[in-house]
């Protein structure tokens, strides 16, 4: 048989998926992020109506024209952000509308750059175009912000486009006003491209709010600001997000999604608008919540031994500082590992600990090394689960930890 593309066998499985299939009795995964609220009621009255109408064959390429007057508004009302009825893509999930962008933007030998750690999902998609991902290292000492003077300076004539993600995966940090304004003129000045990736805006923690580039001067005719429904609306099986594009560019995208999924599915769609015409009562008793595992997880955490976090200012996540205890106890977690595993070990040394935690206290967790070596000692806890998972699964990771 002829090899398989390079292109694909070069690219690396996401890390963050690396326990979901794993088949082990009573285990706790504190690593994905399928939020455990169910669905807003309206949402499913939507869904159910929709099938009961049979409304389940394709719809047009851009989405049913009532979502998209809906997003519309929501990007009126709430994002300072004004878009017709053409600007707007409704696509399967907000990485569908990401790898659609990468297509329509990027040539081979193109450059991308991002902010290390950053979603799994950005440098494959920019990979499959065969163009080159840039990470630009950013510290948690600095809230997760990029140093603008190292974004300009590794800026070439290649570079085409830059990723924002606020507040981002893995962190749970938002981009500063400062900043995000900062990277909005080098992306006037340089000429570039940008996705805004806004997927987790709604779950922002203490009165926080982001900015979207796209409503800052010179950014709306260069920003294409992505969202969508699975994160702030616990629908991530139902696969609706979008792509807000700058004037005239949406046929572009659509030739990018019509030869792939076609169109978003018409119940999701469906449910969708409900998701976004309902009232706002179910979502501020689901940020409540949210608000309560985040405080619980940070003060479970800042009781184990060598680790460390902060809390967020937005998501579900909370990132981990796992340096010291990698420092203090990587010998013997690694002479236990040798003990219980087989084969070789991970080259990741915050690899391994997650690998200790899932053998060790039967708990997966994801570590930060999938997000790029910028994450390398950190490991992403998910609040996504109730209250009960979640104390039982970080009693287990303390109890693993501290067995060392």
């Amino acid at each position: 048989m002829k090899p398989l593309s390079t292109r694909i066998q070069n690219i690396k499985p996401s890390g963050i998926r690396k326990y979901f299939d794993v088949k082990r009795d009573d285990l706790i995964s504190l690593g994905v992020g399928t939020i455990d609220f169910d669905p807003f009621p309206a949402v499913q009255d939507a869904a159910i109506q929709a099938i009961e109408e049979n409304f389940t064959g394709y719809t047009t390429n851009s989405g049913i024209l009532p979502l998209r007057e809906a997003i519309i508004g929501k990007l009126a009302k709430e994002n300072s952000l004004s878009y017709s009825v053409e600007d707007i893509l409704v696509t399967c999930g907000s990485s569908e509308a990401i790898a659609a962008v990468t297509q329509v933007v990027l040539d081979p030998g193109d450059e991308a750059i991002m902010f290390g750690p950053a979603y799994s999902a950005f440098g494959p998609l920019v990979e499959l175009c065969n163009a080159t991902p840039i990470e630009i290292p950013t510290r948690g000492e600095d809230n997760w912000n990029p140093d603008v003077s190292a974004v300009e300076a590794a800026i070439t004539p290649r570079t085409k486009l830059l990723f924002m993600n606020s507040p981002g995966n893995p962190t749970g940090a938002a981009l500063s006003r400062e900043v995000t304004e900062a990277l909005s003129e080098l992306a006037i000045k340089y000429d570039l491209w940008v996705v805004s990736d806004e997927l987790y805006e709604r779950i922002m923690f203490d009165g926080k709010q982001i900015i979207s580039p796209a409503s800052l001067p010179g950014m709306h005719e260069r920003t294409f600001t992505v969202n969508g429904f699975s994160k702030g609306f616990g629908m991530t099986g139902w696969r609706v997000g979008y792509v807000a594009s700058p004037k005239g560019l949406t046929s572009a995208l659509v030739k990018a999604q019509q030869f792939s999924s076609i169109c978003a599915p018409a119940i999701s769609q469906r449910a969708a608008l409900a998701a976004l015409t309902s009232s706002s009562e179910h979502f501020k008793a689901m940020l409540d919540e949210l608000t309560h595992r985040r405080q619980f997880i940070v003060n479970q955490i800042n009781q184990m031994p060598y680790v460390h976090c902060q809390p967020q200012d937005g998501t579900f996540y909370t990132f981990v500082d796992a340096r010291e205890f990698l420092r203090e106890k990587g010998e013997a977690m690694r002479s236990y590992l040798r003990q219980h595993t087989d084969g070789p070990l991970s080259d990741s040394e915050v690899e391994q600990l997650t690998d200790f935690v899932l053998i060790r206290g039967n708990v997966a967790l994801t570590a930060g090394s999938a997000f790029g070596p910028c994450g390398e000692g950190w490991f992403r806890v998910s609040g996504a689960s109730n209250m009960n998972v979640l104390q039982k699964g970080l009693t287990r990771v303390r109890e693993a930890l501290e067995a060392l």
